[in-house]
């Protein structure tokens, strides 16, 4: 698109005298945007009046809500505006198509095409587009922010850049046409003058890439000083940054405009274009068909960005990036500390110590180290000790068994058959002295043989059930000798009770193994 860039500079909205373009009366005190009494015209400065009095945009409300105030460019198709948006006073860039009678359906239906996909274009390195519509005169018109800043192709005139700052503005740029071609938007006229710097509100530089959506749509539109005609029909672009297939009108894609943006890099880093000629033929010749020229060989621009750019300078579209993502990478590999490691102008946050949470990603690659703990929660690692519930269970699983042996080994209880309560009679007596009332000859329970009879102690023993009240055992096979239980001081006896229930009588309890034949006995 053809511009004009010394009007790109804002146009001064503040003028206290603004004038009516249509009758020329002045209207002292009034704002720029206000109305004329006569002719209800919008008020504009009084310099634009005088150069662009006979543009009948100039003045004129656009859509019912833009009021155009200014000029920011003309070409053959149309113009940029500036103009205000009622009634919210926001200021608007306003770019205006006035396609040529013949085709003017095909423009249009083209245009409203490419309006809806450049609605969708919502990444900080692209003009966002705020509406578009077509006036009753058949004019085509976009609403764009207004973007305050200076293009590349007047920061060019200042001599090559610093390689740091070149790789800055490639990857914003390139950003921007990742999202745009994976929408399938080609821009297909990518320029220093449609690339524009502007201050970020961290001092630094933002690129913001102007006119998506429009140079596709202006194929068939009238045309002007930029583009070049050639047998086959109209070819849209700029002759110093147009890609081999688009000079040869073939089919174009996102690879076009990785073309342009390499030119465009090379003529950052080194202050000139790569291909010049006496005519736009001799420039569209040299694209197809000479390489472009070594950078010096003192160059400060490190080797493997040399090779970026010169990939993407390849003649065939399959030599070239395969996308903007790759291009972004080699880029990025080539000088990372300039973008801290990062493929956008967005700061990660760092991982402090001990700091559980993760760094805010980007669209591209995150920096921050991965956590690996084990534990997982919401689908995210998370950092930190392991839990201690373990040390719990193996402390009440403890206390259990502890639990359970104190109540296996207690001396009386519910269920214990008439076999383990003479088990138990055995221990008690093994275990206790003897006393003044125990016969002086008697034999410990624990010595007798298998044929014994059982031995009633002179004394009721507290913890073991008169042998008397058990049943007797009728071929039971003969138990093994027990062993001896270690002696030990008896611990003090309590006062037996007076009277006592003798256990129930329940069935003798049936050794741990098994012998070949066993009687039950009758009861």
């Amino acid at each position: 698109m053809a511009t004009t860039e010394d009007n790109r500079e804002p146009t001064e909205t503040a003028d206290p005298a603004p004038v009516c373009p249509r009758c020329g009366r002045t209207y002292a005190g009034q704002r720029v945007g206000a109305r004329c009494g006569e002719d209800q015209a919008v008020l504009v400065p009084a310099p634009i009046a005088a150069r662009y009095g006979d543009d009948p945009m100039v003045g004129s409300l656009v859509g019912g809500k833009y009021a155009v105030v200014g000029v920011l460019g003309k070409g053959g198709f149309g113009a940029v505006y500036e103009a205000i948006q009622e009634p919210v006073g926001r200021p608007v860039a306003l770019k205006v198509i006035t396609p040529a009678k013949e085709g003017a359906q095909d423009v249009r239906g083209r245009f409203f095409r490419e309006a809806r996909v450049v609605a969708q274009l919502n990444d900080p390195a692209i003009v966002t587009l705020y509406d578009y519509g077509e006036e009753a005169n058949g004019a085509l018109y976009m609403v764009f922010e207004k973007v305050r800043g200076t293009t590349l192709s007047r920061v060019m005139k200042q001599g090559a850049m610093a390689p740091d700052r070149v790789v800055r503005l490639l990857a914003q740029a390139l950003r921007a046409l990742a999202q745009a071609h994976r929408l399938g938007l080609v821009h297909r006229d990518l320029k220093p003058a449609n690339l524009m710097v502007t201050p970020d509100a961290l001092g630094g530089e933002a690129l913001k890439v102007l006119d998506f959506g429009i140079a596709k749509v202006l194929e068939e539109a009238e045309g002007h000083g930029d583009t070049v005609e050639t047998r086959e029909g109209v070819v849209m672009g700029t002759p110093k940054y147009m890609a081999p297939e688009q000079a040869r009108n073939k089919p174009l894609d996102g690879r076009t405009d990785l073309y342009a943006l390499g030119v465009v890099a090379y003529a950052l880093l080194t202050g000139r274009e790569p291909f010049e000629g006496d005519s736009a033929v001799d420039v569209l010749l040299a694209h197809c068909t000479v390489p472009p020229p070594p950078f010096d060989a003192n160059s400060p621009v490190p080797p493997r960005l040399q090779a970026a750019v010169f990939k993407a300078l390849e003649k065939r579209p399959e030599d070239r990036f395969a996308n903007a993502e790759a291009m972004i990478t080699a880029v990025r590999d080539a000088m990372p500390a300039a973008l801290g490691g990062h493929t956008t102008s967005v700061e990660t946050l760092p991982v402090e110590a001990g700091d559980e949470s993760v760094s805010l990603g980007t669209i591209e690659t995150i920096d921050a180290p991965a956590l690996t703990t084990g534990r997982e929660f919401a689908g995210e690692a998370i950092a930190g000790p392991p839990p201690a519930r373990g040390r719990w269970i193996v402390a009440a699983g403890v206390v259990l068994l502890a639990v359970g042996a104190l109540l296996f080994l207690r001396p009386e209880g519910a269920g214990v058959t008439a076999g383990a309560a003479d088990a138990d009679q055995h221990v008690a007596a093994a275990g206790r002295a003897p006393d003044a009332t125990s016969p002086p000859d008697a034999t410990p329970i624990a010595d007798a043989g298998p044929d014994a009879a059982p031995v009633v102690d002179a004394t009721p023993a507290v913890d073991a059930a008169p042998a008397v009240d058990a049943a007797p055992v009728v071929d039971a096979a003969p138990e093994p000798p027990r062993p001896k239980p270690t002696a030990r001081p008896a611990p003090p006896r309590p006062t037996p009770p007076a009277e006592r229930p003798a256990p129930p009588v329940e069935t003798p309890k049936v050794p741990a193994e098994k012998p070949p034949t066993l009687t039950v006995p009758e009861f």
